[in-house]
């Protein structure tokens, strides 16, 4: 995602430019990361229109006041934690995750028409089975999952996003692993049982 930032080193050359003034990385700034905010967001609520306007407010706030922002080892958890509070804020509850995840998926080109429709078609086995098996997990387990795999989060820091210890958060993504290869299985075999009968 740094990637992107071209003039600067790493994240934390782009966080200092932005708190000296440096409109080009607020820019920056905004344009890493406001994808990310968005979806991790969307954990807690389905309300699109709510999540934008936090995602706006956040980054006003965070010009406005970037003189008197402290300096960061971690952008992307600075960020992720004070959009979180102030979603939480707007939605008046205590937090929770929520939504479901779809993962990226990309594979080589196909060299024939027949590998495609098969790649197609086992991309789209999996993208059902991964929402199946999502649908099966507690909003705290989501939110790990998401953290974690998503966003490389270590789990020191995703404890403290989520207000639990780190034995927590173990428990939580290895209990969510467990569900996600069970359900997936299970999808799996459905899936296999359609595709016979759609041929008798």
């Amino acid at each position: 995602m740094i990637g992107k930032a071209t003039n600067w080193r790493n994240e934390e050359e782009l966080w200092q430019a932005f708190r000296a003034g440096n409109e080009a990385a607020f820019a920056q700034l905004y344009e890493n990361y406001v994808d990310t905010l968005f979806h991790y967001c969307s954990r807690f609520t389905g309300d699109r229109d709510l999540v934008k306007d936090c995602i706006h407010d956040l980054f006003v706030e965070l010009w406005k006041s970037r003189s008197a922002i402290s300096a960061t080892t971690s952008v992307r958890f600075y960020l992720l934690a004070c959009i979180k509070r102030k979603v939480l804020r707007q939605l008046g509850k205590n937090p929770s995750g929520g939504g479901a995840v779809q993962l990226p998926y990309e594979q080589e080109a196909a060299v024939s028409c027949e590998a495609i429709l098969i790649q197609e078609q086992e991309w789209q086995q999996l993208q059902t089975g991964l929402e199946y098996a999502m649908d099966h997990l507690t909003k705290r387990q989501r939110e790990a999952i998401f953290l974690k795999f998503y966003q490389n989060l270590p789990y020191e820091q995703i404890a403290c996003l989520m207000g639990v210890n780190a034995q927590s958060v173990y428990n939580l993504v290895f209990g969510a692993l467990r569900i996600m290869k069970k359900k997936i299985r299970l999808e799996r075999v459905v899936f296999t049982v359609l595709c016979l009968l759609t041929q008798v």
